[in-house]
Formats: structure tokens, sequence, C-alpha cells
């Protein structure tokens, strides 16, 4: 079993479920060629990996305490499976989540490469440096084995770049409660 705030995670089938989710809602292998300005607002950078999306029905909570954060609506939930090879080029979340919060579940990840210096670019300006340069210089962030990172990754531009090993990765947005 894994927590993360409030919700519990255990491992059937065919990867690791939120407590009281139904069976994958989406299942997906993310191949995007090139980067785009998402109509909602960020970018979505070139990708190739696996991705499972869980919806929360039932008993699950909607939200999650993060400590010294609060509480937080979870406005989605992916677990991100990587292969050697498997990358996330320069990127920004969901321009609708206030924190991203990544815990490791399966496997040794690579560091993830956050941009700070690229933060203040508009969209279409982010857009295009992702075109130019998808693996631009950044700063290495190991995620905890033992916890979870959060980010501000809707605000803070950063990426994955190609994988060395197999391995599995949380991913949730969250927003302010209530979102």
């Amino acid at each position: 079993m894994i927590s993360l705030g409030d919700a519990e995670w255990s491992l059937a089938g065919s990867g690791w479920i939120p407590k009281g989710a139904a069976d994958p809602h989406e299942e997906s292998s993310i191949d995007q060629a090139e980067p785009v300005c998402r109509s909602a607002g960020g970018v979505l950078g070139a990708a190739r990996h696996g991705a499972r999306r869980y919806v929360t029905e039932g008993p699950s909570p909607s939200f999650v305490d993060v400590p010294d954060l609060g509480r937080c609506s979870v406005l989605s939930m992916w677990v991100l499976c990587y292969q050697p090879g498997d990358f996330a080029a320069l990127h920004t979340d969901r321009p609708d989540s206030t924190f991203t919060a990544l815990q490791v579940l399966g496997g040794r990840p690579d560091p993830l490469l956050i941009c700070p210096d690229l933060a203040a670019l508009t969209d279409q300006d982010l857009c295009a440096t992702a075109r130019r340069d998808p693996f631009p210089v950044g700063r290495s962030l190991a995620l905890p084995t033992d916890g979870c990172l959060i980010m501000s990754g809707a605000n803070v531009p950063h990426y994955r770049p190609p994988a060395t090993s197999r391995f599995e990765v949380l991913s949730v947005s969250l927003g302010p409660l209530g979102a």
C-alpha cells in the first residue's frame, strides 16, 4: 500500500490503482512528435511513453492533505510508464493545477529537469523553444523513493530526458479545494 496524503494505492492487475478506484479509465501510449500549445493554456511537449489515467469513484476521496500546503482537490491521476528511450520533452503541466505531486511506484527513474529560467515565457514562446531545443539545460531533481515531490508544474517548464531504465511514476495534479 502506498499513501499520498489520504489517497491509498495498491498493486492490482496490470499496475498500481487508487483504493476505491475503478479499473483504468484510460490506458494509452503517448507518442507526440511535436510540441503544441494547449487550447486551455500551457505547452504539451513532444513525448513517448505509456500512461494510465485513473478516475476515483465511490468512497475514495477527491482530495489529499499535503504537508505545508493543506487540503487540495485531485484534478487528475496518471501512472506514467517509461521504457528505455521513452521521454517527455520540455512542457508545462495542466494550467488549472496549482501543484503536481510525483511519486515513484516502481523502478529507479532518471532525474526530472526543471527550467525555472523559462517560466516567464508566453505559451507561444515556450512552444517555439521546445521545438528548437526539447531538452534544454535544466536543474536536476531526483524523485525521492520514500515520499513524493511536490512542484508547480503548470508554472515551471520541465522535462524528462530519454529514460535509461524501466520505471513508473504516479503523477497527481492538485488544485484548490473545490476546484
